[in-house]
């Protein structure tokens, strides 16, 4: 949606130096669904570049990929980032109206972007972009909502209108396989969660949430001191101050046309 486009100005070096990557293993299994004889995959939302790089590392050597990024800040990372690719090429459309031709992809993704969208509008693109037999595959990286995660994210919830139903903001990030199927024209679709972790201490843990729109909204209206003085006591309530363990879920939904 042309109203998100800019959400991030501003953000794109803390998101390339802070957000996770995706498992290799979702490439790979991206990969392995692909359908013969396609050579074009279309990463939509791509930001800096961290899923259209593991795009790029896992696809064949004759996939081209494009990375699909409106916002110019993140579009400027995402060029940069991918500057020694010579199968990348960057594309500014929206999510919406995508300025590729019919029936061109053979693979076309979005990771942790499609809750940004119009969903009717991007899926119809998706299935307008796909080749027959084309693979469509939603991802999104999904902290564990447990010890200190849960009460920051209930503290975000109460000062911010967005996440204020924290339930509908977690549906809208990963649709569910039936909506796809019977509303969009994607039968079949299938998900699959891929668990891991990391440790972590208080201060990364901070880094990656201020990479977040909705996270800095709230920043901006209680201050970055109010903000990280209550975010270091719940860490320490929790977790006290050394290293913790933050585990993850990434889940993808993935459909063939």
């Amino acid at each position: 949606m042309e109203g998100n486009a800019s959400r991030f100005d501003g953000l794109a070096e803390a998101y390339d130096a802070y957000r996770r990557p995706y498992p290799a293993a979702v490439f790979r299994d991206l990969a392995g669904e692909v359908p013969q004889g396609a050579h074009f995959a279309v990463d939509v939302g791509a930001g800096t570049g961290i899923s259209t790089q593991g795009l790029l590392d896992h696809l064949p050597g004759a996939w081209m990929v494009i990375g699909v990024e409106p916002g110019n800040d993140m579009r400027r990372v995402l060029s940069r980032r991918l500057q020694g690719y010579p199968n990348f090429q960057a594309n500014p459309s929206m999510a919406e109206a995508i300025r590729l031709p019919d029936a061109c992809a053979g693979l076309v993704t979005a990771f942790t972007a499609v809750h940004w969208f119009d969903r009717a509008a991007f899926l119809a693109e998706a299935r307008r972009l796909l080749v027959p037999g084309g693979v469509l595959g939603l991802a999104r990286n999904r902290r564990k909502a447990e010890g200190a995660v849960a009460e920051i994210d209930g503290f975000l919830s109460s000062q911010s209108e967005m996440m204020r139903d924290m339930a509908k903001w977690e549906r809208a990030k990963t649709p569910d396989p039936s909506e796809l199927g019977q509303e969009h024209g994607f039968p079949n679709a299938v998900e699959r969660v891929y668990p891991w972790a990391e440790t972590v201490r208080t201060g990364d843990l901070l880094d990656l949430y201020l990479t977040r729109s909705v996270v800095v909204d709230v920043v901006r209206a209680i201050g970055l001191t109010a903000f990280r003085t209550r975010f270091e006591e719940i860490c320490a309530a929790h977790h006290g101050h050394g290293a913790f363990e933050l585990r993850w879920e990434t889940v993808l939904l993935s459909a063939r046309v």
